[in-house]
């Protein structure tokens, strides 16, 4: 009977959600199972507008729920939100389930998802290319972190309010500041990552990467988070939470600059040894 069954935590996320919104609810999600002695499982699915499994991008080894075990989870259960004031009406419920893009709003006593994110490790092929490219064209120098959302798939406040001309002015006055910074772009629209490279030197970007929001193309976006992450500083496009990642994934102690705000440190020229750890070797410049 379900009476007797382990209580279980379930996050659910939508086809339409990225990276970003995925990562940190199924990490949010998992520590709030720790924090009320739950079984974690996660409904993710793989679809023409997400092409790849939490297991095709990180090593996760936790129950994968699918489309019809959360049918019949959902007859039972609602879905529940990120603002978890629900939680003591329903500690007695056998299931959680919680859906929603946005980060939950955690009990103070639980472990911050950031730090859940920090102890994944990429798959051996994603952590190939990290290495690889970090290695070829990154290490021993400072470098920015540039992330653009230009395709028409990303939403419209986004390209509204952070228009590649922002980006170029901001590269162009950094690196009146530094002469010798280099620039690593992560961009969706690979003739915009191009054109920068042709007006900056020391300016790099991943090739290759897929169809938009294919298996190959969300494996190169990790690869971008932890090449963004080991950048002495992040500019970001507002409303995305990709840069986000790569901003908790470097510990906060790098600046994260959008066309809104400003969050982290003050620009600090710094480096990474371990592109797979940015923010446990991290030293200054």
């Amino acid at each position: 009977t379900e009476a007797a069954q382990a209580m279980r935590l379930i996050t659910v996320h939508g086809r339409y959600h990225g990276l970003g919104n995925r990562v940190r609810v199924a990490l949010g999600g998992l520590s709030l199972a720790r924090w009320s002695g739950r079984e974690f499982g996660y409904h993710w699915p793989v679809n023409a507008d997400f092409g790849a499994a939490a297991t095709d991008l990180w090593e996760f080894d936790h129950p994968s729920i699918s489309q019809w075990q959360l049918a019949l989870a959902r007859t039972r259960h609602p879905l529940r939100g990120h603002e978890l004031t629900w939680l003591e009406e329903a500690k007695d419920e056998t299931t959680w389930l919680i859906r929603t893009p946005h980060e939950l709003n955690l009990p103070p006593d639980a472990q911050p998802w950031p730090e859940l994110l920090r102890e994944l490790k990429p798959v051996p092929a994603v952590a190939e290319r990290i290495t690889g490219f970090h290695g070829d064209y990154l290490a021993g120098a400072p470098y920015v972190g540039v992330m653009i959302r230009a395709a028409a798939q990303s939403h419209q406040a986004t390209r509204d309010q952070s228009p590649v001309s922002w980006f170029s002015d901001q590269m162009a006055a950094l690196r009146e500041e530094q002469p010798g910074i280099g620039f690593f772009v992560s961009c969706d629209v690979p003739s915009v990552a191009a054109e920068l490279r042709e007006r900056f030197d020391r300016c790099y970007f991943l090739s290759d990467k897929g169809d938009y929001n294919s298996r190959t193309a969300l494996q190169a976006s990790v690869a971008d988070v932890y090449l963004l992450a080991g950048a002495s500083l992040i500019l970001g496009p507002h409303y995305s939470s990709f840069p986000e990642l790569a901003h908790h994934l470097a510990g906060g102690r790098i600046e994260l600059r959008t066309s809104q705000e400003r969050r982290g440190d003050s620009v600090r020229l710094s480096l990474v040894t371990d592109p797979l750890r940015p923010a446990a070797t991290r030293v200054p410049w």
